[in-house]
């Protein structure tokens, strides 16, 4: 799972994480209340306080998101900016008139998925010597923008179905692995290096 990837599922953790106590303490406080043990007057100023606390994790969810978004737009700009130093003994490959199988690209491909300079030659090269091949690594900003702002999007929704007591998003950012199944693809695009 790339860094972004991760800081949207962590965000959205930690949310449910505080609907988990608003409903646990919630559940005490009905408890007590139904063997006497608070006041009702008092059990729903406990509870507004609760609501107040889950409502600000729900704020503090949204200004996280919004915050990531920023975040991920500039760190494309830096990843996505071709350096000299990038460059690898790779390059000779492309430079030397070699022609070049849909494999070979799709090997070099994977072996420089985190080296935009690289990734753009190669891309370039297999454009200029019209071969086409499954690539697996994108460098193209609008499709890395999407890809994020679906993720964004799907963990702005996840409070919506936490609040109804049940919500698959909640199962599915929960486990790390049922996460990657439905989720994976979009790590793999919005993947920076």
């Amino acid at each position: 799972m790339n860094a972004y990837t991760k800081k949207v599922r962590d965000t959205s953790l930690a949310l449910y994480a505080a609907l988990n106590l608003y409903d646990q303490k919630k559940a005490e406080l009905v408890k007590k209340q139904a063997a006497g043990m608070i006041a009702p007057v008092d059990s729903m100023r406990q509870l507004e306080e609760n609501a107040a606390i889950f409502n600000n994790a729900k704020s503090a969810h949204f200004v996280k998101l919004d915050q990531l978004i920023n975040e991920y737009a500039a760190a494309y700009e830096s990843w996505a900016t071709p350096s000299g130093k990038d460059v690898t003994e790779d390059m000779a490959l492309l430079t030397s008139g070699l022609k070049l199988s849909p494999e070979d690209y799709e090997k070099l491909e994977a072996k420089y998925k985190n080296n935009y300079t690289m990734l753009k030659a190669i891309k370039s090269n297999a454009q200029t010597n019209k071969v086409d091949y499954a690539s697996s690594a994108s460098i193209d900003r609008d499709q890395k923008t999407r890809a994020f702002l679906e993720l964004v999007g799907v963990a702005r929704k996840v409070y919506q179905g936490a609040e109804t007591g049940f919500s698959l998003n909640n199962v599915i950012f929960e486990d790390e692995s049922e996460f990657m199944k439905w989720y994976g693809e979009l790590d793999r695009i919005i993947e920076l290096g």
